[in-house]
């Protein structure tokens, strides 16, 4: 609904009280408007009385007021001229005196036709015509005279108070008023500026006001309130729209460059273990009253299940499906939930073409270990390469197997296919129908699951009854963690190939080269190739054997030894140029693929040093090896208890633990295991983790001191509360703070090498703002 405005003349008070007059004081006031033309002239009529020109804005001045010229004539002799200055804020309809004749002239003479023109002084807007930015208008009489003598002190009134209020505005505030909203906001004015030391690699600053442009883009971050959206917050990056440009509020401090806004990709992984006497009757009691089975000869569904008749048939005609579509090994069960992803992904199968069974080859197993003890993975072949290519085809071409239903096709529709070369499980459509475990298993087969279980294995190791140890297994379960084989192939790559850079050692064989490392105290050269190259070795034998004896004790399947080729560990023992730059952008592209941390260890043989390991994890390993990167993976462990009274765990996380049973009334557990992985996706690196997100900014993009501090105000005004900003890859790859040209990594210390903006006060802590 507008908004009524009940003053429509506003500053022109004269016109309000003309209009309350009666009688013959009416018709002692006479207005008319006057008509400028392009040029901004106009004729006054010859015969006006005791005439009164005045001059108003059309429309409200702004911050900036602008001067008029007027000039009035009588035939070729100028009568008068005039300047006349609006002042900021002056209000439509603020008419300021331009002519009236000699106060002696008599009343009842007449004035002669009159010329007046109207030109833009010093501050007037270019782009607008004189006709259209004033108005001038013609009061005749002397009470109009005096009406307008007695109401011009109402139009400078309402002047100041609109410049009261606009000062209570930031886009308007400006000196003290804007020390007073900072104020308010606990965002005081800065008294220095922020500059990068060089030569010390610090931040300093040198004694400076902060001007009011600087202050107000300051204020700006905490006026109005704001409810951090991932839409708002990229808005506040980027400015509104899919510009390639940067046009947002950062665009004025030189940021042209825009940010990507990356929301949580990962997931927790779970892995389940019964533990406990009574296993085996809970899983005939699960098999009985839970499971389904599309293995078993029908009625599939018990009879004596306290179903619904409706709920009995929808399920009995699933398993039927379920039979036409896959192939199952007699007696398989399957928990319902992953009965009904499975049914789905067969029913979209024949939507799109395929019309082969899909071979199971595992289902529920009480032997299976946590992955198939409580029947909520299968194992299947992978499906042929030709098969797939079918299914993308049909599905980008809109092809599907006539009778396909409503629902189906609106599933399919929304899913996007990816060539089996670069998925040759068809991870596309299994994710798309709820199954949120896909992983690679060995002899070219695959785990799926409903269950975000991912390559997460819970089984027994060796040692004292219950040992129990978790992995998050590589693709194929090679023995290795999924983030250290992603990683170890990435580096591989990124080195030229492993031959051309170290050998990969066993778990079985990695223990005697460490043995022979703790013989000899390692190579004053050799220390100090490793410290050149970023690395932090164990400097004395004591430390070294200390190194090893932990070493020992870190589960094989979280590391790697890798023994450096010939000429390049010759290089790094005798401290040369050549081998440390290798040795140095291997520990580079190591850091870039998320490796933890590096061990770097000095083997001899007869008292000799003659080679050089790295021992690379993806936990932080002994003898305060060099941390790479902050994030680690960590297991949780919970017992669920089931019956009976429950056990305990030695220790709440880490990835070899111990269950103690109770020593009596020995019941039913469920020991659980948690880890993150991310979704959809076998390559757990690059994960925004729960309640994160991460900002990254374009490529080749560089910030400097003033902008990165900016940034992080920014960032901490829009993350909401308990909600963790990540900023690692900005702040370690794009902050230049000196200018250059060489990015400076912005962490520890320097992480928050920049002024907080806003400041916790208490009322009366401050004294009132002056102006300066």
């Amino acid at each position: 609904m507008p908004e009524l405005d009940l003053d429509l003349l506003r500053s022109a008070s004269h016109q309000s009280m003309a209009g309350h007059l009666t009688g013959l004081f009416a018709a002692g006031v006479r207005e008319r408007p006057l008509t400028l033309d392009a040029a901004g002239r106009a004729v006054v009529d010859a015969g006006s009385r005791q005439p009164l020109l005045l001059v108003a804005p059309r429309a409200d001045v702004g911050a900036t007021g602008y001067q008029l010229t007027v000039k009035v004539s009588v035939g070729a002799t100028v009568r008068a001229q005039v300047t006349l200055r609006f002042e900021p804020y002056s209000e439509a309809g603020a008419f300021l005196p331009a002519f009236h004749p000699d106060p002696l002239l008599p009343e009842s003479a007449a004035m002669p036709a009159l010329t007046v023109e109207v030109a833009k002084g010093t501050g007037a807007p270019a782009e607008v015509p004189v006709e259209q930015l004033v108005e001038a208008r013609l009061v005749e009489g002397v009470m109009g005279r005096l009406l307008y003598a007695m109401g011009a002190e109402k139009q400078r009134l309402r002047r100041q108070a609109r410049e009261l209020f606009a000062m209570r505005q930031l886009e308007h505030a400006a000196r003290n008023a804007l020390d007073r909203l900072g104020l308010e906001l606990g965002v005081p004015r800065f008294e220095d500026r922020l500059t990068w030391d060089v030569a010390k690699t610090q931040p300093s600053s040198v004694t400076e006001r902060e001007d009011d442009a600087s202050y107000r883009r300051r204020l700006a971050l905490y006026r109005p309130f704001v409810m951090a959206t991932p839409r708002l917050v990229l808005e506040r990056l980027n400015g509104p729209g899919d510009s390639a440009a940067n046009t947002g509020p950062l665009a004025a401090l030189g940021i042209t460059k825009r940010f990507t806004l990356y929301e949580a990709s990962t997931e927790f992984a779970v892995g389940i273990r019964l533990m406990g006497p009574h296993k085996a009757q809970f899983l005939a009691h699960v098999k009985q009253v839970y499971l389904l089975g599309p293995g078993t000869a029908s009625p599939a569904v018990p009879a004596n299940r306290l179903l619904t008749q409706l709920e009995r048939t929808r399920q009995e005609d699933m398993l039927t499906r379920l039979r036409t579509n896959f192939t199952f090994p007699a007696g398989a069960l399957l928990a319902p939930g992953l009965a009904g992803a499975l049914d789905l992904v067969g029913r979209c199968r024949m939507a799109l073409g395929a019309v082969r069974k899909w071979f199971v080859f595992r289902a529920q197993s009480d032997v299976g270990g946590s992955r198939y003890e409580l029947g909520l993975g299968v194992e299947v072949e992978t499906p042929p390469a030709v098969e797939l290519t079918q299914m993308v085809a049909n599905l980008r071409a809109g092809t599907f197997a006539a009778g396909t239903d409503v629902q189906l096709l609106s599933l399919l529709k929304s899913l996007t296919p990816v060539a089996p070369a670069e998925d040759p499980v068809g991870r596309w459509l299994l994710a798309g129908c709820g199954l949120r475990t896909v992983h690679r298993t060995p002899m070219l087969r695959y785990y799926l699951s409903h269950v975000p279980i991912h390559s997460l294995v819970v089984g027994d190791e060796t040692g004292p009854a219950g040992s129990l140890g978790v992995r998050l297994n590589a693709p194929e379960d090679t023995g290795l963690d999924t983030l250290l084989h992603h990683a170890l192939n990435d580096v591989e790559v990124d080195a030229g190939g492993a031959a051309t850079a170290w050998t990969r050692q066993t778990a079985a064989a990695a223990p005697a080269l460490w043995d022979q490392a703790a013989l000899l105290e390692p190579p004053v050269a050799a220390l100090a190739a490793f410290t050149s190259a970023g690395l932090r070795p164990a400097r004395t034998l004591a430390e070294v054997k200390r190194a090893v004896a932990g070493l020992k004790k870190v589960p094989p399947e979280l590391m790697v030894t890798l023994s450096l080729e010939a000429t390049l560990a010759t290089g790094v023992l005798a401290n040369t140029a050549t081998a440390v730059a290798r040795l140095t952008a291997l520990v580079g592209f190591m850091k870039k693929r998320e490796l933890v941390s590096v061990l770097p260890l000095v083997t001899s043989a007869n008292g000799v040093a003659n080679g050089v390991l790295l021992v690379v994890g993806v936990i932080p390993l002994p003898a305060r090896a060099i941390l790479l990167n902050p994030r680690r993976e960590d297991f949780r462990w919970y017992v669920l208890p089931l019956s009976g009274k429950p056990g305990t765990l030695e220790k709440q996380a880490g990835s070899r633990n111990r269950y103690v049973a109770p020593a009596q009334n020995a019941g039913l557990d469920a020991v659980v295991t948690v880890t993150l992985a991310r979704r959809n996706r076998a390559d757990p690196r690059g994960g925004v983790r729960p309640f994160e997100t991460k900002v990254v900014m374009d490529p080749g993009a560089r910030l400097n001191i003033t902008q990165y501090e900016y940034l992080m105000n920014l960032l901490e005004r829009l993350t909401p509360l308990g909600v963790f900003m990540d900023t690692r890859p900005l702040r370690e790859e794009q902050v230049d703070p000196g200018g250059q040209g060489q990015a400076v990594p912005m962490t520890g210390l320097l992480a928050r090498s920049f002024r907080a903006f806003q400041q916790g006060y208490h009322p009366g802590e401050r004294d009132t703002p002056t102006v300066k």
